[in-house]
């Protein structure tokens, strides 16, 4: 506003230096924006997972029974003994995350829970027994195949 028009070319050169400032002026705002936005993202993703953790179940079966085993577990842990809201609202959190990351996630859980079973229930063959023998002499080499004999304090 530091410049005077004095005729109709002053009036178009600077409603053209306003248009540019605008323009100038609404690419930096978007800019910030999209600064914040990239700030806020860690924060709106942690609510969204929350959110969706915190849904209603939609497997009423599997809400049933993850329910019963978390009951089961924290009556044996000392959450059972602690001060009412946590008894309340704890297992009320579990039951339903749990729920909803098993809903959402059950062929990747129900490989792995698979895979565990299969390699604890296979059968190995056994380790060969060995003689008592053995046992001393092996013994017997570990204990003089000492790497650093200089540790060792004198008689």
């Amino acid at each position: 506003m530091g410049t005077s028009i004095q005729n109709r070319s002053d009036l178009v050169a600077e409603q053209a230096r306003l248009t540019n400032q605008l323009e100038t002026s609404r690419a930096q705002i978007r800019q910030q924006l999209s600064g914040i936005k990239e700030e806020i993202n860690p924060a709106k993703q942690a609510f969204k997972v929350a959110t969706g953790l915190m849904a209603r179940p939609q497997n009423a079966l599997l809400h049933l029974g993850i329910g019963k085993g978390v009951d089961l577990a924290l009556a044996l842990t000392p959450i059972g003994r602690a001060v009412w809201p946590v008894r309340v609202l704890l297992p009320l959190v579990l039951k339903r995350a749990t729920t909803n990351y098993l809903s959402q996630n059950r062929d990747e859980v129900l490989e792995k829970t698979l895979r565990w079973v299969r390699n604890v229930t296979e059968e190995r063959p056994p380790k060969p027994k060995r003689t008592a023998k053995e046992r001393f002499f092996r013994w017997v080499k570990r204990v003089t195949d000492d790497p650093a004999p200089a540790s060792r304090v004198p008689l």
